[in-house]
């Protein structure tokens, strides 16, 4: 896979790559772009090498302190997960832009995939470390992202289980 990536990005970053179907939950079989990963700021936002900000498409997860708000439960290990993740997979990225491309701060509204297939989105979903939200017109893989942050409700975990408590 990382092979692949590395031929993407010496072709150029407008390529849409096609992928074999996959085993992991919410994936592609196409991408707009494959970039690289310079600064994570959250769990749900993301500066590539160029200097793009991307916000994650189909989730919301637990904010940092920000002026006069606090830090929400669980905004560290969103975060951490996504630079372990990133860094497992060279900080490279395959992009799926949204039917909406930018929301009101500017920020490139794509959905996020590892070079292994993985969607990111649904990562932090299954593991409790975001909540879906939905935004028309970006509604593809609503469907799925429901299905993994129902798993993550029932088994308790991340921010379903600080809930509970």
């Amino acid at each position: 896979m990382i092979y692949r990536a590395i031929i993407y990005l010496l072709l150029g970053a407008n390529l849409i790559p096609v992928c074999a179907a996959s085993t992991h939950p919410c994936h592609s079989t196409y991408f707009d772009q494959v970039a690289i990963v310079d600064k994570v700021y959250d769990g749900d936002t993301l500066r590539l090498q160029d200097g793009t900000h991307i916000r994650i498409i189909g989730i919301n997860a637990p904010e940092f302190a920000y002026r006069q708000r606090p830090q929400q439960p669980f905004a560290r290990p969103a975060k951490h997960l996504v630079e372990k993740l990133l860094t497992e997979h060279g900080n490279t990225i395959n992009l799926r832009f949204g039917t909406e491309r930018y929301d009101r701060y500017y920020r490139t509204l794509a959905h996020v995939f590892l070079v292994d297939g993985s969607n990111l989105a649904a990562r932090l979903l299954s593991e409790g470390l975001a909540t879906r939200v939905a935004f028309p017109p970006n509604l593809w893989s609503q469907a799925c992202f429901d299905q993994q942050e129902k798993r993550a409700r029932e088994l308790t975990l991340g921010l379903w289980g600080e809930i509970i408590k």
